[in-house]
């Protein structure tokens, strides 16, 4: 699937998702519940990738 965002909605798309990335990092370590641990560490590694192509969309040049 592709989306096509401007640059402006990009940023803020990048912004939220480290937002939320950062309030993981503590919800995961208070977390005592296994299972809901590691449905948090899945949404945190789904958050990663997300923004891994968010960044990687900056460099991508179409003719």
């Amino acid at each position: 699937m592709f989306v096509e965002i401007d640059r402006t909605d990009r940023t803020l798309l990048i912004e939220l998702v480290e937002g939320r990335l950062r309030d993981l990092g503590p919800e995961i370590r208070r977390c005592t519940n296994s299972g809901y641990q590691q449905t948090l560490q899945d949404k945190k590694g789904a958050l990663q990738h997300i923004l891994h192509r968010l960044h990687e969309a900056e460099w991508d040049v179409t003719c």
